[in-house]
């Protein structure tokens, strides 16, 4: 071989494993470190997660993942949570309508056409709503003693720290409850 590659080549080959293994050795020690401090009883994960099919079976995943090595999970937050629409039908959403001071000038026939229009889009959030709800629920019974934290969805982004603060303020208030 060195006459192929000449005895220098052999040499630095050699220092080169010699110089590796002493990183690899490091790399393992700092790896070990992280490993015993992920596993210790003060460190647990929470896992964020949307009420949807596909997310919901991604975070079980993890927290059977998590489980089998020993690692703590906190909870799970269950972020952007629809609220039900409470009026689904025309009539009920028509009075409703009609009993809001906004629309006391609007004729009939506008209300009963804005009920009616109204009426499809507020069951499909029920339905979304009911959906989340099973969804949670499956999360729930495959994950028990696991807190599920929900945040709402908002009307606007969290994109600012007083945002934030309020999305930690509704996370905070839910804790306290729980």
């Amino acid at each position: 071989m060195a006459k192929l590659v000449g005895s220098r080549f052999l040499d630095d080959a050699g220092a080169f494993l010699v110089d590796f293994q002493e990183v690899l050795t490091g790399f393992l020690a700092r790896a070990q470190a992280v490993d015993k401090l992920l596993r210790g009883p003060g460190v647990g994960f929470l896992l964020v997660l949307v009420p949807e099919v596909a997310a919901i079976d991604e975070a079980l995943y993890f927290h059977d993942r998590l489980r089998a090595a020993g690692i703590g999970l906190s909870g799970f937050v269950a972020n952007r949570i629809h609220l039900p629409p409470g009026l689904d039908e025309a009539g009920a959403l028509a009075a409703a309508l009609r009993e809001n001071p906004a629309a006391a000038a609007l004729p009939g026939a506008t209300i009963d056409d804005a009920a009616a229009r109204l009426a499809p889009l507020a069951h499909a959030f029920a339905l979304l709503a009911a959906s989340e709800r099973r969804e949670l629920s499956r999360l729930g019974q495959r994950a028990p003693g696991v807190r599920i934290t929900e945040v709402p969805l908002l009307d606007h982004d969290v994109d600012n720290l007083t945002e934030l603060r309020a999305v930690g303020e509704h996370l905070s208030a839910t804790s306290a409850r729980a």
